[in-house]
């Protein structure tokens, strides 16, 4: 299985000899969420944090890459498995493709489909 962001920054963190406290301060974030992002309590983080992340531990283009694409990554969540089949939607957190098109919202308030 693949790492998670948290390990990743934990791993890339450790080899520049960085303590939480001081990586937060290199990348101009707060410790708490070094702490929430290494824990996994916090697991997308937002593009601008990545990029300050990836330069305060001076990473090369290639460990930068994989790095941002693992922050990138959707979390497995358990909800997911038991959908029988279906799959997310894209861009749509929490909506499913079922095989079956969902109502309008003129549909919903009454309008009759066209």
């Amino acid at each position: 299985m693949a790492p998670t962001f948290g390990h990743l920054l934990r791993q890339h963190r450790k080899a520049a000899g960085l303590t939480q406290e001081e990586l937060a301060e290199h990348a101009c974030v707060s410790v708490r969420s070094i702490q929430a992002l290494e824990a996994g309590a916090r697991q997308t983080p937002r593009s601008d944090t990545i990029d300050l992340l990836a330069t305060a531990l001076d990473l090369p283009p290639p460990e930068r890459a994989t790095f941002t694409a693992t922050a990138r990554r959707r979390p497995f969540l358990l909800s997911d498995s038991s959908l029988d089949g279906a799959r997310p939607a894209s861009g749509r957190a929490g909506a499913f493709r079922t095989g079956v098109k969902p109502p309008t919202w003129a549909a919903s308030m009454g309008a009759r489909p066209s």
